[in-house]
């Protein structure tokens, strides 16, 4: 697992590339959590009622992202964030071949943004090579973003 806090100067770029931009289209919404004036919390599975025509279990972060950005837009910053990220099986696989998932989790409290990743197995295994590639790969998408890592 690979952790490590978002440079404080760039919380607000970062904040930007989450809510705003594409940067995190690609990725599906496992969960979200935001506290403001209450609690909201978005389980991100997508409901079949709502398209049947949809083969997929979660919403990806392009089609929630707009609602959870008029959550939290106003003049007073969120209390506290936590979105759960994850790669679809099929990319997952693209990594690893026993990569069931691929997560990366952000969580800002207290002005801190902590960013970690996590995978799962298809099979158990001691091997940790899939750990290992992801975290370089999600080390390299936030430098790609610009984002600076704080260990």
């Amino acid at each position: 697992m690979y952790n490590f806090n978002i440079e404080p100067s760039q919380i607000k770029l970062f904040m930007n590339k989450l809510l705003i931009e594409n940067s995190f289209d690609d990725f599906e919404l496992r969960e979200c959590t935001i506290a403001t004036k209450a609690t909201f919390s978005i389980d991100g599975k997508f409901n079949k009622d709502w398209n049947e025509n949809e083969n997929k279990v979660f919403c990806n972060w392009s089609e929630i992202r707009p609602l959870t950005f008029e959550i939290i837009k106003g003049k007073q910053k969120p209390l506290y964030m936590k979105y759960v990220f994850a790669y679809s099986d099929e990319k997952a696989l693209t990594f690893h071949p026993n990569a069931k998932a691929c997560f990366v989790n952000i969580v800002f409290k207290n002005d801190v943004v902590t960013v970690s990743t996590g995978t799962a197995q298809i099979e158990f295994s001691m091997n940790h090579d899939l750990d290992q590639v992801w975290d370089s790969f999600v080390s390299e998408f936030f430098k790609a973003l610009g984002i600076t890592e704080v260990k």
